[in-house]
């Protein structure tokens, strides 16, 4: 038996990618594409912003990153610990 991880639907195949999983990756490009100002104008809606406030920014796009980057995790090691023999 598969599983994806978190709160994403069962994985129909060890080798194949679920609605959670392409949804993952799909975050995961678009943080990996993300600028320090795209961060702030995200979070903030605009750059002029305040120093603190953009550390804020930047500590709140770091942390989905790293949330991402777990789950990437998670799919990988479910996707080669499932995978042929």
């Amino acid at each position: 038996m598969s599983t994806s991880s978190g709160a994403g639907a069962p994985a129909r195949g060890p080798d194949r990618l679920t609605d959670h999983d392409t949804t993952i990756i799909g975050r995961a490009r678009q943080i990996a594409g993300m600028s320090g100002a795209a961060a702030v104008r995200a979070c903030y809606g605009t750059a002029a912003v305040s120093y603190a406030d953009t550390a804020r920014a930047y500590a709140k796009a770091l942390d989905q990153a790293t949330w991402v980057i777990g789950e990437l995790l998670a799919i990988i090691e479910r996707l080669t610990d499932g995978g042929p023999q």
